[in-house]
């Protein structure tokens, strides 16, 4: 009878655990699909970004060319020049495409003695601390009221632009500034920046050395990125498609830390269980960014129906399964007990007869 009673209560057990592997292998599938989908996303906008960059790096060689090969650029040669880009969509995610030029305490007086003469009676070079190297931002277009505010600065004089100029001039090579707050910001709506720097020089580099490319350096182009417009410009095509629920954040270096936030997107609280996440370094022109992703809907792509169904459909089975088994183990106790019965007045009676027989 006890093993009898046992029999629903293995069967139960039984298929609670199928339900519970088949639940865990659909889940497991699920999860695999869209991590992979994920990686996928963000393999896309590793290339984007890459692929964008290098297009400006090109405009910005292409400017430092265009000056290196002119005997004297004017203002207005660099703004058609500039206007042909933006025209042709080759500079429509970036704050401007600019010159600035390199000096020597002894240049500053003629440098700006030259631009007031072209119509700026008021130009300086600034900020005016004494030091052996300068710049003056010369060119940038468009020369709207945003980009006049950094007329005449000195990026040679703020350490992170210094880096990246240095690096750029030493070096012949494009180089990216870390995180800045760029000239052009203003009081209401802020956006982190970095800059892309090309060196310009005014004769071959004849000597290997960093003297001998400061002695040949002209200044540098140069582009002001602003960088929730550089971003968001970049990947808008794939934030209204597979990017629509990833939420991307990208830091200057190589840690998540907010005082080195550069770009986020529309932000939203990640829900749990935090599966659909990755951090990818990104590196161009000497320069690493940390590209941090986030899903924000999460149970939604891994598609936690399926595994759902197999739990709800394996519990029922189960349950079902059970069921039927007690009530058969019931039914057959009940004939048991029956039988049992007939078995025992069938005795009686014999009993009966036998006793009537003898009398």
């Amino acid at each position: 009878m006890k093993k009898l009673d046992t029999v629903p209560t293995i069967a139960l057990f039984i298929g609670m655990l199928l339900s519970a592997v088949a639940t865990y292998v659909s889940y497991t599938l699920e999860l695999k699909r869209a991590k992979e989908s994920f990686l996928f996303n963000i393999e896309q906008v590793q290339i984007a970004l890459s692929e964008r960059l290098r297009a400006y790096e090109l405009v910005l060689r292409g400017a430092a060319a265009f000056y290196e090969q002119s005997e004297e650029v004017t203002r207005n040669e660099w703004a058609s020049y500039t206007t042909k880009l933006r025209r042709d969509g080759f500079i429509t995610e970036i704050q401007g495409i600019g010159f600035t030029q390199y000096l020597t305490p002894s240049e500053i007086a003629a440098f700006e003695a030259n631009v007031r003469a072209s119509g700026f009676p008021a130009f300086r070079v600034h900020p005016t601390t004494p030091r052996e190297q300068y710049s003056s931002i010369l060119y940038l277009e468009p020369f709207d009221e945003r980009n006049q505010r950094a007329f005449g600065y000195d990026m040679y004089s703020e350490v992170t632009r210094r880096e990246a100029m240095h690096r750029a001039a030493i070096t012949g090579a494009a180089a990216l500034s870390g995180k800045v707050e760029l000239l052009q910001e203003g009081e209401i709506v802020q956006q982190a920046g970095t800059l892309m720097y090309v060196p310009v020089y005014r004769s071959q580099v004849t000597e290997d050395t960093e003297a001998g490319h400061y002695a040949a350096l002209l200044g540098w182009a140069y582009s002001p990125f602003r960088m929730t417009d550089l971003i968001d410009g970049i990947i808008r095509s794939w934030e209204q498609d597979d990017g629509a629920s990833i939420h991307l954040q990208i830091y200057d270096g190589t840690s998540a830390d907010p005082a080195k936030l550069l770009y986020q997107s529309s932000f939203e609280d990640h829900p749990l269980p935090n599966y659909l996440l990755a951090n990818q370094n990104f590196e161009f022109a000497g320069r690493e960014w940390l590209l941090a992703f986030h899903h924000k809907h999460e149970l939604k792509a891994i598609g936690i129906q399926r595994p759902l169904l197999f739990a709800v459909l394996g519990i029922l089975l189960s349950i079902a399964v059970t069921a039927y088994l007690q009530i058969s183990t019931r039914l057959r106790l009940r004939a048991e007990k029956m039988a049992a019965q007939l078995t025992a007045e069938l005795q009686r009676k014999q009993l009966e007869m036998e006793d009537l027989e003898a009398r």
